[in-house]
């Protein structure tokens, strides 16, 4: 009976790099991609490769439920010439699967308002920012809200409608979405392959 209890406890743990990690659910899915990212990512990040022309290049990870099912999602930060361009990973069907796309990259993340902060300039405008605010429904990418600040054309979503172009609207969604996030490099990240970041989230 103990040889059994013993087989059954070694074969639910994967080690990853030389620390433990007990392989259910996401926990699994999630350490064969810090610890292999190109291995168990490579189908769905090919296209990015191939712009790059080089490997992903990974180096720091960390968890936190954006929202709040009880299943966190996998943050993955960039390092060498993918710095700046990280990926945020959920858990479905099984396996890790890339939620953003090179236009929504992840920078900071609003906790309260469930959502994470992709940022970017509009082509040709002088640099001009434009901002998107990104939540998670039955597991899949959705926007919450897009707001650009392109004097006298100001471009405004909330909820999949589009707001009147006013300044006053603007600093509405800013003051919403984007006041008091945080960045995603203020949160405890972990150095692959250490697994620690699959047990303990991130606040």
């Amino acid at each position: 009976m103990k040889k059994l209890l013993s087989a059954l406890m070694t074969s639910s743990l994967l080690f990853v790099g030389t620390s433990p990690v007990y392989a259910s659910g996401y926990t699994s899915a999630y350490a064969k991609v810090i610890n292999n990212p190109h291995g168990a990512l490579k189908n769905q990040i090919s296209y990015y490769e191939k712009y790059m022309e080089e490997k992903i290049n990974v180096g720091r990870y960390f968890t936190y439920d954006l929202n709040k099912d009880g299943t966190p999602e996998l943050f993955l930060l960039g390092k060498g010439n993918w710095k700046g361009f990280n990926f945020v990973a959920t858990y479905r069907n099984g396996k890790a699967v890339i939620l953003n796309s090179q236009f929504t990259v992840p920078t900071r993340i609003n906790k309260a308002r469930n959502c994470w902060i992709s940022e970017g300039h509009l082509w040709g405008s002088g640099g001009y920012q434009e901002i998107q605010a990104l939540g998670i429904k039955n597991k899949k990418l959705y926007e919450k809200a897009y707001f650009d600040n392109a004097p006298g054309d100001y471009e405004l979503r909330e909820n999949g409608y589009r707001l009147k172009g006013t300044k006053g609207n603007y600093n509405k969604l800013r003051n919403k979405y984007y006041k008091n996030t945080k960045s995603i490099y203020a949160f405890k990240s972990y150095k692959r392959p250490n697994s620690r970041g699959l047990t303990h989230q991130s606040k």
